[in-house]
C-alpha cells in the first residue's frame, strides 16, 4: 500500500507570515489538528497544536488553566477581557516564528508501514507528503490506521 493511495492530497496550508492566530482561526475552520507552512510554493515548517500551546504558554502556567480551548476560542474571537497582554502578543506572533522546522516528510511512493515506523520513531500526529520537492499532501496516523484496518 502505498502513501498516496492513503493520504490526503492537497492539504490546507498556511504562509509563514501568517500570524498566530490567523493558523487557530484557519485550523479550526477546516478541523485540523496540524498544518503545513509554504513559502515561494516550498514546504518550510509544520505548525503543530503542541506548537501552539508551547506558543501560548508564555509563563508554562498551560496545565493551571482548566479550560484552554475556552481561552484559545475567546482569543480567536478577539475577546482579550481579562487576558494578558502576553496572550495577545503570542497570538500575533509570526507562524515561522514558533513551527516545527526540523522536518520529517515521506515520499508519495512508499509504504504506508514506512509512515506508521516514521510516525512513531519521531512521535509525531502526520507527516506531509512529497513529490521531489513539491508538498502534494499529508498523511497522518489515524489515515494509516484507516487504510491498514480495511486489510
Amino acid at each position: 500500500m502505498k502513501i498516496k493511495e492513503s493520504m490526503t492530497p492537497r492539504p490546507i496550508t498556511l504562509l509563514k507570515n501568517h500570524t498566530l492566530n490567523d493558523a487557530l482561526k484557519i485550523m479550526k475552520q477546516q478541523g485540523i489538528r496540524e498544518c503545513p507552512v509554504v513559502s515561494n510554493n516550498r514546504l518550510v515548517g509544520i505548525i503543530t497544536e503542541s506548537d501552539i500551546t508551547k506558543a501560548v504558554d508564555v509563563h508554562n502556567k498551560i496545565n493551571k488553566i482548566d479550560d484552554l480551548p475556552l481561552v484559545l476560542l475567546n482569543a480567536i474571537a478577539g475577546n482579550y477581557n481579562g487576558m494578558k497582554i502576553e496572550m495577545k502578543n503570542a497570538l500575533n506572533k509570526k507562524v515561522h516564528e514558533i513551527m516545527t522546522k526540523d522536518l520529517v516528510t515521506i515520499s508519495e511512493d512508499e509504504d504506508l508501514y514506512k509512515a506508521m515506523k516514521l510516525i512513531n520513531k519521531h512521535d509525531i500526529r502526520s507527516l506531509p507528503v512529497m513529490k521531489g520537492k513539491k508538498l502534494t499532501g499529508i498523511i497522518s496516523r489515524t489515515d494509516v490506521i484507516r487504510k491498514l484496518s480495511e486489510n
